[in-house]
């Protein structure tokens, strides 16, 4: 599970693991108008980073990889799920 909080200064969403809330394992953030979102998955030495078209797409591409590095648990029943559970401002 990923918990999601937004700056409202520097417009970054960053996302944390329920067993590091305070360290973030991914970020989004609106890059321009033309290309989008651009995500990070940052997990040490495996971090990863790509461009989305929207923000949902942007978060889900970031926890499929969150996912994919066998860190988070996977949709139970198998249908699409939203990345994260709780989300607030910080």
């Amino acid at each position: 599970m990923l918990s999601r909080r937004d700056c409202p200064h520097t417009g970054v969403a960053n996302f944390f693991a329920a067993d590091e809330p305070f360290l973030a394992v991914g970020s989004v953030i609106k890059i321009d108008t033309a290309r989008g979102y651009l995500w990070r998955c940052h997990l040490g030495e495996a971090s990863v980073s790509g461009i989305a078209p929207d923000m949902i797409t942007a978060e889900l591409r970031l926890a499929s990889r969150y996912r994919e590095l066998g860190t988070g648990p996977a949709p139970s029943d198998g249908r699409a799920s939203h990345p994260w559970e709780g989300r607030s401002s910080a």
